[in-house]
């Protein structure tokens, strides 16, 4: 991978980040306790505790990636960066934009 390519897949991780970050703080805001009011009925208060186990799903999912993101960041400007972690080639570019934080190749990935 040369120093452009990297480059790219670094802003790419950096955006990514900041997505995450400001996608876990909506989720946050909506994955508050389900208080029970008597202006909503049992079967609305059950959608709603439903509705937010599945946000705390997704948002658990997002700060999970957050970390992976993190920690490639850490790792983008040395020599191993694009590297598989398994078995040693380099991770395809396409693979690197769309799953910026892949240690592994499509190969050792599945």
């Amino acid at each position: 991978m040369n120093d452009i390519q990297q480059k790219i897949i670094k802003d790419k991780i950096i955006d990514t980040i900041e997505d995450l970050r400001e996608e876990i703080e909506e989720l946050k805001l909506i994955t508050g306790v389900v208080a029970p009011d008597r202006a909503i009925g049992r079967i609305s208060r059950m959608d709603a505790i439903n509705n937010r186990s599945i946000n705390k799903s997704v948002m658990d999912n997002a700060e999970e990636r957050l970390g992976q993101l993190q920690y490639a960041l850490t790792k983008a400007d040395g020599d191993k960066f694009g590297i598989c972690e398994s078995c040693g080639r380099e991770i395809n570019l396409n693979r690197l934009l769309s799953v910026p934080e892949a240690v592994n190749c499509m190969n050792c990935g599945q």
